[in-house]
C-alpha cells in the first residue's frame, strides 16, 4: 500500500489514541499477513 492510501488510517488511529510505536506495529503485522498469504 502506498503511504497516501495509508494517511487516512493512520489519521483515524491517532484520534483513536494510537501512538507511533502501535501504528507501526499494526502496519508492520499487516505487511507479514500479507507476504505469508503470498508465500502460499
Amino acid at each position: 500500500m502506498l503511504i497516501i492510501e495509508k494517511k487516512k488510517d493512520i489519521k483515524t488511529l491517532y484520534c483513536m489514541g494510537a501512538d507511533n510505536t502501535l501504528i507501526s506495529r499494526i502496519f508492520m503485522g499487516e505487511g507479514f499477513l500479507i507476504t505469508a498469504i503470498e508465500q502460499e
